[in-house]
């Protein structure tokens, strides 16, 4: 490869990608998403949503630093979030509830650790995806919490 195009193609790798979604609403009320908000109109910018995680399982962690209790990384639109939190208080069981949505450090770390859905639950240094009470139960008996 030339010189010149070995520049162009490490040029555009590293120039950071800070592309936006944006949701407006025209006259008539139609929804419209574009990744230029249009001049002179109300806009939303548009955050991708992370997926429900339905069936839980207990995922092998390498690096996860020990948590003090339960810490359940969640969203407020997911049910399987709400369901695990009705869970915990029914139980009496502590934990520190961290809504990705509403907070981008709380974003960050779930990033950071690998997370691809909510909820992702961490229990001492043990992680489940997804929520089971049965495996949620035996987490729990092996961290101590």
């Amino acid at each position: 490869m030339p010189v010149r195009w070995g520049l162009f193609v490490w040029s555009l790798l590293a120039t950071p990608v800070l592309a936006e979604i944006y949701s407006w609403k025209d006259a008539d009320g139609q929804v419209h998403f574009g990744d230029r908000p249009p001049a002179g109109q109300a806009t939303e910018v548009v955050r991708p949503r992370i997926s429900t995680i339905e069936t839980a399982k207990i995922v092998p962690v390498k690096a996860v630093a020990a948590t003090a209790g339960v810490v359940m990384y969640s969203a407020e639109w997911c049910g399987v979030c709400k369901r695990a939190k009705r869970y915990f208080t029914e139980h009496g069981v502590r934990y520190d509830e961290r809504d990705i949505d509403l907070n981008d450090g709380h974003r960050a770390d779930f990033e950071a650790l690998g997370g691809h859905g909510v909820p992702l639950i961490l229990v001492g240094s043990q992680r489940m995806d997804g929520f089971d009470a049965g495996l949620f139960e035996t987490l729990r008996a092996a961290g101590g919490h």
